[in-house]
């Protein structure tokens, strides 16, 4: 089995499905591990996450396309280039199984009863 096969179905697959979302609703941080996984077939993807005008963690995946980054969204179903979501400050970059490995350990948290509320701590740790 190919390791990315291996990252979806051990990693991408429990964080939809553990979502400490009272909706199920795919987040950002979803949509964007979503979106870098889709692309890394074809090209360098990362994953940008941030704070919001308004002090909100964000993430979107990024692309690199004809020699320059170019923002991901994933409207209706499919994978667009677009403009980022926010002006984001505090940026951090991360490669699609640094980010995956991130969300893995907030998920197990979720799991133990904890709710989690920010996705990416200051540095990654391993």
């Amino acid at each position: 089995m190919n390791n990315y096969y291996r990252v979806f179905l051990g990693v991408i697959v429990p964080v939809f499905l553990m979502s400490c979302t009272a909706s199920w609703q795919p987040q950002c941080r979803h949509q964007a591990l979503y979106t870098a996984a889709v692309l890394q077939e074809d090209y360098r993807v990362q994953i940008v996450t941030g704070l919001t005008p308004r002090g909100q963690r964000h993430a979107q995946a990024q692309a690199y396309i004809s020699g320059h980054w170019e923002w991901l969204s994933l409207v209706n179903d499919s994978i667009t280039i677009a403009a980022p979501d926010y002006q984001l400050s505090d940026m951090k970059t991360y490669t699609f199984s640094e980010f995956a490995s991130i969300l893995d350990r907030r998920t197990r948290h979720a799991r133990s009863g904890e709710r989690v509320y920010s996705i990416v701590q200051n540095d990654v740790s391993r």
